[in-house]
């Protein structure tokens, strides 16, 4: 089974669409866990009927506000699943989402299972659309796909694309959680995960279409980096330790200096 995973915040009219690509999948096994981080619309009321009505299991998590972070945390003390997807609120999956997640895990199981070993593959990462039905990013032509990690990947497919890990490592690399900030990196917990073994990536395959609000974490860095420099440190400490590139190391050591600017007082 899979386990969907989406931390919300005062989106009750945007879950809405998410929850109808839910109703519209050709395939069910699947959960959806939801946390809501400290909503004070209608987010309640709105998943209560989505949970009468569904024809999967819903499960609805509510806590004070603490940020995206700290909700995934939180889901994933209620992971059912044997791997685990995470989609946005503002977001949707395509019809048969599950469906090919399905189809590519057990076809990677079958082929693990004649040449190598499936403990070797912690995850799985699709491909993006935006809402006109384009690729995120530039259209790749791979016929097969790459067996790699989220580092070497940045240079070939650097737009947002949809991990799946399996369960049991997404719950043992949870986020940091730092007194009096909203925001954690994501990718910090990809590379630990990552740690763990390697990822197959589908580079000519979707399963989510992206929605950026302007008022989304997306589209305010700066603003980001102000309120969480003590994460945003710790992350590119990290991605110094793991990029290749030099040129990188020099721009994550200027965040760096950032974060330390911005941390004076805190």
């Amino acid at each position: 089974m899979i386990s969907i995973l989406t931390a919300t915040y005062n989106r009750s009219e945007l879950l809405s669409r998410l929850y109808n690509s839910l109703i519209n999948q050709t395939n069910y096994n699947f959960e959806w866990i939801i946390v809501d981080d400290g909503s004070d619309d209608d987010t309640e009321q709105k998943v209560e009927n989505f949970i009468r009505l569904a024809k999967f299991n819903i499960k609805y998590i509510k806590q004070l506000n603490q940020g995206k972070h700290a909700a995934i945390n939180k889901a994933s003390e209620y992971i059912n699943g044997e791997y685990v997807v995470l989609i946005d609120s503002d977001d949707e999956l395509i019809p048969n989402a599950i469906s090919i997640i399905k189809d590519k895990i057990e076809n990677t199981i079958i082929n693990c299972e004649l040449k190598d070993n499936i403990k070797d593959i912690v995850g799985f990462n699709f491909r993006c659309l935006d809402p006109d039905g384009d690729f995120l990013g530039e259209n790749l032509t791979y016929n097969k796909a790459i067996v790699s990690n989220p580092i070497n990947m940045m240079s070939i497919q650097s737009s947002d694309s949809s991990y799946v890990f399996k369960a049991h490592q997404f719950k043992l690399n949870k986020f940091p959680l730092i007194s009096n900030e909203r925001f954690f990196p994501e990718l910090y917990i990809w590379n630990k995960i990552s740690d763990c073994g390697n990822i197959k990536y589908f580079l000519d395959t979707p399963i989510c279409i992206v929605h950026y609000q302007q008022e989304g974490l997306s589209s305010n860095f700066i603003k980001l980096l102000k309120m969480s420099p003590l994460g945003f440190k710790m992350y590119y400490k990290d991605m110094i330790t793991r990029d290749p590139c030099y040129m990188n190391k020099i721009k994550y050591c200027l965040r760096i200096i950032q974060c330390y600017y911005f941390s004076i007082g805190r």
